[in-house]
C-alpha cells in the first residue's frame, strides 16, 4: 500500500508544510489552511496534516487516521 505524502489538491508535500509549521509555529491544520491552503480543498488531507503538526513525520501510511 502506498504511502500518504501531501496534500493533492494544491500539490504540497508534507515536508514542504512541516517546514512552514516550524518556521512560522504553526500549531493547527485551520491555522497552516489559512497560511498556504494546504487541506483546504477536499479536506482529504487534514487528518494527515494534523498528525504532521502532532508527530513531526512527513510519511504516513493510510491507515494511521
Amino acid at each position: 500500500m502506498g504511502k500518504v505524502t501531501k496534500c493533492v489538491c494544491y500539490d504540497q508535500s508534507f515536508k514542504e508544510l512541516k517546514e512552514l509549521i516550524d518556521q512560522h509555529k504553526i500549531q493547527t491544520a485551520e491555522e497552516l489552511t489559512e497560511y498556504a491552503d494546504a487541506g483546504g480543498g477536499c479536506r482529504m488531507c487534514a487528518p494527515y496534516i494534523a498528525l504532521v503538526i502532532l508527530t513531526g513525520k512527513t510519511e504516513f501510511d493510510v491507515s494511521d487516521v
